[in-house]
């Protein structure tokens, strides 16, 4: 997962592989999320963790299942409480999710969007836009690859 927020005309990349492990929230560390979502669908399931991955629980979930759907919500209730914190520490304007598992946008908007306002009051939550990166996984790569032609490639 992957987190950047404007703050007026200034983008900060605030979480990344550099930094994020060093979130907490309920003792577990933030990047860790959708290792514990597996972890915990393969225990109420009674089978191997291996048997699981991101892509498996959101297909079941789609279809209906239960289990997998309730540990989605344990998910994006822990990553609301997440961003709420960032919020109240930077109040930003826009917050941008990336990484793997937003490819499941359409699935988990709603549901973080839910989350974040449940933990944050509303004066800051109404001026917060929580949005998914256009490029979803690939928004890193691009992002560098942006990086390294402004750099290399003047006329």
């Amino acid at each position: 997962i992957h987190l950047s927020v404007w703050l007026g005309s200034m983008h900060k990349e605030i979480l990344h592989k550099k930094y994020m492990p060093h979130l907490l929230i309920l003792y577990k560390k933030f990047n860790h999320i959708a290792t514990i979502l597996t972890k915990k669908v393969a225990e109420r399931k009674n089978e191997i963790e291996d048997k699981w991955d991101g892509y498996h629980i959101f297909e079941e979930a789609k279809k209906g299942d239960q289990i997998c759907i309730q540990a989605i919500e344990e998910m994006t209730d822990t990553l609301g409480k997440g961003i709420a914190n960032i919020c109240y520490v930077l109040n930003p304007e826009i917050v941008v999710l990336g990484g793997g598992i937003m490819a499941q946008e359409t699935f988990l908007k709603d549901r973080i969007k839910g989350a974040v306002k449940k933990y944050l009051v509303s004066s800051i939550e109404k001026h917060t836009k929580i949005t998914f990166a256009e490029n979803q996984n690939d928004a890193g790569m691009l992002g560098a690859f942006y990086h390294f032609c402004g750099m290399h490639l003047k006329e």
